[in-house]
């Protein structure tokens, strides 16, 4: 039987990474982090991941370009 009260609930939990685990710099050499920093406080944050597919060219979503 359908049960209509958690209709419309996520299964998943809250956070964007699942089962994830803390990196050292240098483990995965062909990812890069794109940062931005906030004109209010300068704290500078992580809001994309993008991987090296060359010596001078990066891939990313188009969603963290604009």
């Amino acid at each position: 039987m359908f049960n209509f009260s958690e209709c419309g609930v996520s299964e998943v939990p809250t956070s964007r990474i699942l089962n994830g685990e803390e990196s050292v710099p240098g483990r995965w050499p062909w990812m890069a982090a794109i940062k931005i920093q906030a004109a209010w406080n300068r704290s500078i944050s992580t809001f994309c991941g993008a991987s090296l597919i060359g010596p001078r060219h990066v891939l990313t979503a188009a969603h963290c370009t604009y």
